[in-house]
């Protein structure tokens, strides 16, 4: 672990690169003495000068601005008897933030209301879904395995439901039967205890159209 204080790794990186005070000071636009100041630890840096520093110094910026954080912590409360116990209590709080905040975001972006073409891609997605339940299962084996046909039931869902939001303009294009899956929606979710296995598994053998279509929308639509 390094024992630089920021001041001393910048002068560090200063002298690495070869460069005077007077041209780094030139650059910065401010008086020799006073980034002569800041070296030694005399005068506080500021985050604009320190990313400033990063660039002039070819340094990468983020490990600058951990030190600059590091500083800005230690000068406060560097001298305190309490005070790794006190940063203890500060981490916990910065990542419960962090946290909280990555929640949010994923809990927006699950929120946010599907696009039309994510419609579209989730009924190519669901057609796909359903054909890999079902390869190699049989009428029979399809009627005798009820996780087998709930797996595809929920799909046909995501089916209706996709297309149910598909704007009337884009579906009205194309020669499909549209109310079918829209129909099959609503009977799967009143009475789908009384579907017979057997529709399913026809269902399944009727999906060829319908991926055609979805894939024409797809390239013509979008």
């Amino acid at each position: 672990m390094s024992k630089e204080n920021l001041g001393e790794k910048l002068r560090r990186l200063r002298l690495e690169n070869h460069l005077p005070l007077r041209k780094v000071a030139a650059a910065l636009d401010i008086d020799i003495a006073i980034l002569s100041k800041m070296e030694r630890g005399e005068r506080k840096l500021t985050k604009r000068i320190v990313q400033q520093l990063a660039k002039i110094y070819n340094h990468d910026p983020e490990d600058l601005e951990i030190h600059y954080l590091g500083q800005l912590i230690f000068d406060e409360v560097g001298e305190e008897d309490l005070a790794l116990k006190g940063m203890m209590v500060a981490e916990e709080q910065i990542r419960y933030k962090a946290l909280q905040k990555n929640k949010d975001s994923e809990l927006v972006k699950f929120m946010e209301k599907p696009t039309p073409v994510e419609r579209v891609k989730d009924v190519q997605n669901a057609i796909s879904n359903i054909r890999e339940f079902i390869r190699g299962a049989t009428p029979e084996i399809f009627a005798n395995n009820i996780q087998l046909q709930s797996a595809v039931l929920f799909k046909f869902i995501v089916i209706g439901e996709a297309i149910r939001n598909i704007d009337d303009t884009i579906l009205n294009k194309y020669q499909y039967p549209w109310h079918i899956p829209k129909s099959f929606l609503d009977f799967i979710i009143h009475y789908e205890h009384n579907i017979k296995t057997e529709r399913i598994y026809s269902a399944v053998n009727d999906l060829g159209e319908l991926e055609m279509v979805m894939k024409q929308i797809l390239q013509n639509e979008f």
